[in-house]
């Protein structure tokens, strides 16, 4: 019996040089359903320090290989994201988060959608 499917978006991707501000990542944290907690003992959480935001990351299964939950310190500067360390003081070179979930499909309801892979569309 087939279950209802996850349709899912781009994932956001952080790295060095990145072009995001603190109020923009805050804005794609909330979008994937992150809460902000003084407490991060929870995948999904985040706090603001400015100019830095701790982050709990959520573990998700990409298509090739599978991210662990992990918590995060993003360091912002004027021209953007500066530095992605681990507890440890490990620097992260490229953090995605999971897709976030933009629809689902379930084929109890004689519902389908084709795929488009970004690859085969223009770009606007």
């Amino acid at each position: 019996m087939a279950s209802t499917r996850r349709v899912s978006a781009r994932p956001l991707e952080l790295y060095v040089g990145a072009p995001h501000t603190i109020r923009h990542a805050l804005k794609e944290f909330k979008l994937l359903g992150y809460r902000n907690r003084k407490d991060l003992s929870k995948p999904g959480s985040y706090n603001v320090s400015k100019p830095v935001i701790a982050v709990y990351k959520r573990g998700f299964d990409f298509r090739d290989g599978t991210e662990d939950e992990q918590l995060l310190h993003i360091y912002f500067d004027r021209s953007g994201l500066s530095e992605v360390i681990s507890p440890d003081r490990q620097v992260i070179v490229w953090y995605v988060s999971y897709p976030l979930c933009t629809g689902g499909i379930s084929p109890k309801q004689a519902e389908d959608r084709i795929p488009v892979y970004s690859r085969s569309t223009t770009q606007c």
